[in-house]
C-alpha cells in the first residue's frame, strides 16, 4: 500500500547528527517548517550506502536552498550509526555526513512505511495458510458434532494436519534478518507525502532527480500547473487542461 498522499508516518528515534551527536530525533518538529527526504537504506559498513549517503551530502546546499531536510534510515544501532560516521572514505566510511542518520533498531520506522525487507509476503502467507486451516477446522468440528464416523472424515482430519504443518514450516524471519529496502520518500511542508520510490539492495539512486521531483514539487505549489515527462526547473510546465496538454505537445 502505498503512502502517497497521505501523512507521513511520525515517528521518535535515536540518531547521529553532525556525525558525532547521538540525539533523540522527532520527525514532527520538523514537519511544517521543511520539506522532508526521508530515506531508507540496507544496513551500515556495506557497499551501494555508503556511495549513497555521501551523494546526499554532496548536494545538501542545493537541498538547502530548497528549504529541505535530508534524513537518512536504517535498521543499525545508533552506536554502528557513529562507528560508521568516524570511518574515513578511505576505508569505505562515511566520515563527513552532517545530515541525522536515524537508527530503527527495532525496525518500527520501516515498518510503518511499508519498507522492510521480507515483512509483507511472509506474513501475507502465513495469514493465507492460518485463514485456509481455520476453514478446514471449522468444516471438521461441524462434522464430528453431526455424526460420530463419517467416511472421508479421516482424509479431511489428514488435510487439517498437512495445513498445520505446512504453515510451521514457513521460516519466521528473525529481526536480525530483516533490514529496509533502498527507498525514499518526499514529504511537503503539510506533512503529506508526495513522492515515494523503493529500490531493491542492489540498485543506488539518482541523488539529481531528487532534487528535480522537489523542484517539480514546488512548481506545482506555486504556479499550479503540472509538470509533464523530463521536466526541469526553468522549463515549460503546463495548465491540467487538455488544450494546455495539446499545446505543449505541438511545440
Amino acid at each position: 500500500m502505498t503512502l502517497v498522499n497521505q501523512k507521513a508516518p511520525v515517528f521518535q528515534a535515536k540518531a547521529v547528527v553532525n556525525g558525532s551527536d547521538i540525539v533523540d530525533f522527532d520527525l514532527s518538529s520538523i514537519i511544517g517548517k521543511h520539506y522532508i527526504v526521508l530515506f531508507f537504506y540496507p544496513k551500515d559498513f556495506t557497499f551501494v550506502c555508503p556511495t549513497e549517503l555521501h551523494a546526499f551530502q554532496d548536494k545538501l546546499p542545493e537541498f538547502q536552498k530548497r528549504d529541505t531536510q535530508i534524513i537518512a534510515c536504517s535498521t543499525d544501532s545508533e552506536y554502528a550509526h557513529l562507528a560508521w560516521l568516524n570511518q574515513p572514505k578511505t576505508q569505505g566510511g562515511v566520515q563527513g555526513i552532517t545530515y541525522p542518520v536515524v537508527a530503527d533498531i527495532n525496525k518500527t520506522v520501516a515498518r510503518a512505511y511499508g519498507v522492510l525487507d521480507g515483512e509483507v509476503p511472509v506474513s501475507a502467507l502465513k495469514q493465507t495458510l492460518t485463514h485456509q486451516l481455520q476453514q478446514v477446522q471449522a468444516v471438521k468440528n461441524l462434522l464430528q458434532s453431526k455424526v460420530a464416523s463419517l467416511p472421508g472424515l479421516e482424509s479431511l482430519t489428514s488435510a487439517a494436519s498437512l495445513m498445520e504443518s505446512s504453515e510451521a514450516a514457513i521460516p519466521e524471519l528473525t529481526p536480525a534478518d530483516q533490514v529496509a529496502f533502498r527507498a525514499l520518500f518526499i514529504v511537503d511542508k503539510k506533512g503529506i507525502v508526495q513522492h515515494a520510490s523503493v529500490n531493491n539492495m542492489a540498485l543506488g539512486r539518482n541523488v539529481d532527480e531528487v532534487l528535480r521531483l522537489i523542484d517539480a514539487l514546488q512548481h506545482v505549489e506555486q504556479f499550479g500547473e503540472v509538470c509533464p515527462a523530463n521536466w526541469h526547473s526553468g522549463a515549460p510546465a503546463m495548465k491540467p487542461t487538455a488544450e494546455s496538454t495539446a499545446a505543449y505537445l505541438t511545440k
